[in-house]
């Protein structure tokens, strides 16, 4: 039985649905029907104004606990959802105003995408495809085991005591009403637990398609060195053999530039986001981390330790795919070396001393100008955090 083709949305379809799901349609699509568009709308509103009012209740609670000088340990807890809800919100509407670019982007990669069996097997599309796949459910897993936790904790603790249980929300510990006695607690519940699910798939989402769009690169800055390596110069076996080797130099220098034409435009849609990430998880990491330092109860620690990993795991990914990029970018140099080069014309051996230089300027994930990411990040993002950590304590004690 014959495999079935790689499509382009095997690698983009999970991403897009996660968004849409809280009203975010990341780049545009042909054939969507007015009534999705106006469902997308509203829900982009809603949710957009729900995660507003966690972030502002949130705000209200620190200011006040602060401002009495007491339960300082919540409100360091707070204060690490409240970096997370900030993050998400600023990269959703990050992705709602690059809209326009991130299409532009996705309609060149699409158009590129190699679409026939023979095509396919020559950019090893399944296997790409299969990697993409397996670390795309397992990261989604992860994300919906952290939104089960934090969702349905507090509420399961309440119903496996009634009528005697303890009413309290997940997230912000207080609202400016009374709602301990009433319905309104059923009510902010949801919406507390709503904003988690914004908040966890706006950074989610992001990364998904951060990590599929950079696979995509990848696999073609890798078909590209495998093309170069196996070339077999052309002008020492007939008349117009140095034409023809040309005319193969001048497709992989206009296939190269467009790679690095595709990158920048990746870095300029999500450059913003990637250092609002790196910039919440340190916080994250040094909040979450103080937790754990001064003590806490066994249930809280479970919720802690596993929001602790999400964020770890974030930034290694992060890290992972863009090491990958600048290896698989740097790898067409290689390429270039280890080809038959001596057998080629010595006007051709110039001007591929020309592409090897390029391809030694890496292609990577980019934080604005700030943060050029590769694995070196993930050190200097520990050490970072670390620093916070200890700064926070030394005030504490």
């Amino acid at each position: 039985m014959a495999q079935k083709l790689v499509v382009f949305d095997d690698f983009m379809g999970l991403a897009v649905f996660l968004l849409n799901s809280i009203g975010v349609v990341p780049y545009e699509k042909k054939g969507s029907s007015t009534s999705f568009k106006v469902w997308i709308y509203v829900s982009f509103v809603l949710n957009l104004a729900n995660l507003s009012f966690g972030i502002w209740n949130a705000i209200v609670f620190i200011a006040r606990k602060l401002k009495q000088n007491e339960e300082f340990f919540e409100s360091i807890m707070v204060m690490s959802y409240l970096g997370f809800a900030v993050g998400a919100q600023c990269q959703i509407v990050s992705l709602w105003w690059n809209k326009k670019k991130l299409t532009s982007l996705v309609n060149q990669l699409q158009s590129m995408f190699p679409s026939r069996e023979s095509d396919q097997q020559l950019y090893r599309a399944r296997v790409y495809s299969d990697r993409a796949g397996l670390i795309t459910k397992t990261y989604s897993a992860l994300h919906v085991i952290v939104i089960q936790i934090y969702s349905l904790w507090d509420i399961a603790f309440y119903l496996l005591n009634w009528p005697n249980g303890t009413r309290s929300l997940p997230f912000a510990p207080d609202v400016p009403w009374v709602w301990q006695d009433n319905w309104t607690f059923y009510l902010i519940y949801f919406m507390e637990a709503f904003q988690g699910y914004s908040a966890v798939l706006g950074h989610m989402s992001n990364n998904l398609l951060i990590f599929n769009i950079a696979t995509q690169l990848i696999m073609h800055f890798d078909y590209m060195a495998e093309s170069i390596e196996k070339y077999k110069p052309q002008a020492h076996l007939s008349k117009d053999g140095y034409a023809k080797d040309l005319k193969q130099l001048q497709s992989w220098l206009i296939y190269h530039n467009k790679m690095f034409r595709l990158a920048d435009q990746m870095n300029e849609v999500f450059g913003v986001p990637l250092l609002l990430t790196f910039f919440a998880s340190s916080g994250g990491m040094c909040f979450l981390g103080f937790e754990i330092t001064i003590g806490i109860s066994p249930e809280l620690m479970v919720k802690v330790a596993v929001f602790l990993a999400t964020i770890v795991i974030n930034i290694f990914l992060l890290c992972v795919f863009s090491q990958q990029l600048i290896d698989a970018s740097t790898k067409i140099s290689e390429a270039v070396y280890n080809m038959d080069w001596p057998a080629a014309d010595v006007r051709y051996q110039k001007m591929l001393v020309v592409m090897a230089q390029r391809a030694q300027q890496p292609v990577s994930l980019r934080a604005t100008i700030f943060v050029a990411v590769s694995m070196s990040t993930m050190t200097d993002f520990m050490q970072l955090s670390y620093k916070f950590l200890a700064l926070l304590r030394t005030m504490y004690n």
